[in-house]
This record gives C-alpha cells, sequence and structure tokens, in this order.
C-alpha cells in the first residue's frame, strides 16, 4: 500500500511463471523463420524460356482474350505470334499450336469469307493434327459457315461441321462450370473448370463429332466440339483459372512441333 515491494515478490512471481507459462514454447515460436518464397498458384517459380510458337488470332475481327492468359502462356514457354484471319494469306511459320479467341466475326464474315488462303492453311494445319483452339467467334469462324441478319451465308473454314447464325438470336449469357469429355490440348477427361458464356450467335446445325465439355451446371448438356486436336467452344475460359490450363496447352503445341518435324 506504501508502494514498496516485498522481498518474495519477484521470486513468487518467477515461480507462478514456471509454473503457469511455457516458456520453451513460446521462444521456440519466436524464432526467426528462413526467408520463405511463396509458391505461385499459377505461374512457374521463374518464366521459362520460349519453346514453342502459338499463333494467335488478332485483329478487328477477333481481339477478346484475357491479358492474364498470354501472360501465363508466355511464363510457361510460349512465344505468342499474332496473326490476322482477315489480312493474312497463312499461318506464321514453325508454329507448334493456334488459339483463336472470341470477337465479332459475324461483323466481318464477307471479309472472313473472302480469305480462302488463310481457310486452306487452316485446314491443313488441322489435318497434320496441329492443337487448334478456338472460343466462341472463334468456334463460329472454324464451322461451315456465318449467316446474317439478313439469311445470308458466308462460308468459313470448315474445320468444325457446324453453321452459326445471328438471324432471330437471343443473348446467352452466364457463368458455366464444364468438365472435360476426353483427354484433350488443355484438359484431361473428367476434370472441370469455371468459365463464361456471352455471345448473339447460335449453331444452327450440331456437328456429329465429339463434344468438348459437360455442362454442369445446367443438366450436363453437352457443349463444344473437337476434330482432331481442333477444339471449338462456345466458352471463354481463363487460363488463371485453373493451374494446369496453360501449361498443359503449352506442353500439348510443344510436343506435337517435336513430334511433327521429326
Amino acid at each position: 500500500r506504501d508502494g514498496t515491494v516485498r522481498p518474495d515478490f519477484y521470486d513468487r512471481l518467477a515461480e507462478q511463471v514456471r509454473r503457469t507459462i511455457d516458456i520453451d514454447g513460446i521462444l521456440a515460436l519466436a524464432a526467426p523463420l528462413a526467408p520463405h518464397q511463396p509458391e505461385s498458384i499459377i505461374f512457374p517459380h521463374e518464366p521459362l524460356p520460349p519453346k514453342v510458337a502459338i499463333a494467335l488470332a488478332m485483329d478487328k475481327a477477333f481481339n477478346f482474350y484475357y491479358p492474364d492468359s498470354l501472360d501465363l502462356l508466355r511464363a510457361w514457354g510460349a512465344e505468342i505470334v499474332p496473326f490476322s484471319p482477315l489480312e493474312d494469306r497463312a499461318l506464321p511459320e514453325s508454329i507448334g499450336g493456334v488459339y483463336i479467341g472470341g470477337g465479332f466475326p459475324e461483323l466481318y464474315a464477307g471479309e472472313l469469307s473472302d480469305n480462302e488462303t488463310m481457310h486452306s492453311a487452316l485446314r491443313s494445319a488441322a489435318l497434320r493434327g496441329m492443337p487448334v483452339y478456338a472460343e466462341c467467334g472463334g468456334l463460329m469462324y472454324l464451322g461451315d459457315s456465318i449467316e446474317d441478319e439478313k439469311t445470308h451465308e458466308f462460308p468459313m473454314v470448315g474445320i468444325l461441321p457446324c453453321r452459326s447464325t445471328i438471324n432471330g438470336t437471343r443473348l446467352v449469357l452466364g457463368y458455366r462450370e464444364v468438365e472435360a469429355l476426353a483427354d484433350g490440348p488443355l484438359m484431361k477427361r473428367g476434370e472441370s473448370v469455371r468459365g463464361h458464356e456471352f455471345h448473339l450467335s447460335a449453331l444452327k446445325q450440331t456437328p456429329d463429332v465429339q463434344a468438348v465439355y459437360r455442362v454442369l451446371d445446367q443438366d450436363g448438356r453437352h457443349e463444344g466440339f473437337r476434330v482432331n486436336n481442333v477444339l471449338g467452344s462456345y466458352i471463354h475460359l481463363h487460363l488463371a483459372s485453373k493451374r494446369n490450363l496453360a501449361r498443359d496447352f503449352v506442353n500439348f503445341c510443344t510436343a506435337w512441333r517435336e513430334t511433327s518435324s521429326s
């Protein structure tokens, strides 16, 4: 009460600490930790040197890509080589795969249809087994034709036996969870991933070929089409949505390139 400390205070305090506190445990928790670099969920520890060139459709007809997806492809060893289905007459040389993303091919259907030399180049690549991955607008382009609002049909590449139209169609919009129905350039059979649909066009004809996906959140409807190593689907995928997507696509293209060159 007078502010003085009894002579045995610290002894009793030390004894209480010894009996009630795990000093060794606290010291162990307080020990310095070695520096730790967390493992990236989707990127390799270090970007890999380029090992395969992948042609990327990029012009006013095809330009819907996630920049993150392209960054991932580069990080896993892809050299991205842009080309124009509208203006170029041939695919880039020495490539191991093709990526044709979304866009508005219906707005440039006449110009795309007129470039028959590019159609031939893509068909030749597909016949050789080159991996070709197409989303939404890319799917429309690889089909037999695109029908405009005036019911005029413009011939397209013709790799996938389907025809698309924007005549009297309605917007299809929403997130999708899909499961791969067979092994392919992006996923193994049974793997699933989230994606989304956003398109005004619809298919007039469903090709009698192997489907790519089963849509898990839409009563298991089949979606997308595969012919040889050509995959076409209305589903847009962000390659960061699953760790192995970009890596496996690059590796698939690399393996095909090495095999076809031997």
